[in-house]
């Protein structure tokens, strides 16, 4: 039996993290765009069905970054929350709030706008817009921080 090399594992599950981060991100994109038609126009039925299977494409994306992530915390730090940086924190708490908000989504927007699927954006109560706008404010906020987290030197 050959010796784990953790080095090239480590790499491996990196290129997987960031694969994930891309993944995901591109699938919150276009699902950002297509409610965006709302504001002109309400979402046909080959729209709703698109965004259902990329929220569980999301959710398959989300599983697999949490995954490579813990392996890549359990690597830097074996667990010791003494030995978390700041940085990993404020990365922890990112991704755990954009993983609730996901859950929001699915759980209170797609059910919402599914219906309500014969009425514009701004035929929704002021209520309702409101709800939604925090909604995709805080996916939004969440997604962007945790591409600047993850992906600018700055941030390190």
């Amino acid at each position: 039996m050959y010796p784990v090399d953790w080095g090239n594992a480590e790499d491996i599950v990196r290129s997987l993290h960031l694969a994930a981060l891309l993944f995901c991100f591109w699938f919150v994109a276009t699902s950002d765009l297509m409610a965006g038609r709302t504001l002109f126009r309400p979402l046909d039925e080959t729209e709703f069905k698109t965004r259902h299977r990329n929220h569980k494409l999301l959710i398959l994306g989300l599983m697999v970054f949490w995954a490579t992530g813990l392996f890549l915390i359990w690597k830097a730090t074996a667990f010791d929350t003494t030995a978390f940086s700041p940085k990993l924190v404020a990365k922890l708490v990112v991704v755990t709030t954009l993983s609730l908000n996901a859950v929001l989504i699915g759980y209170v927007a797609l059910p919402f706008l599914e219906r309500n699927k014969s009425l514009t954006f701004g035929e929704f109560s002021f209520s309702t817009r409101w709800r939604l706008t925090i909604i995709a404010g805080i996916s939004s906020a969440s997604w962007f921080s945790a591409l600047c987290l993850g992906g600018i030197t700055f941030f390190k």
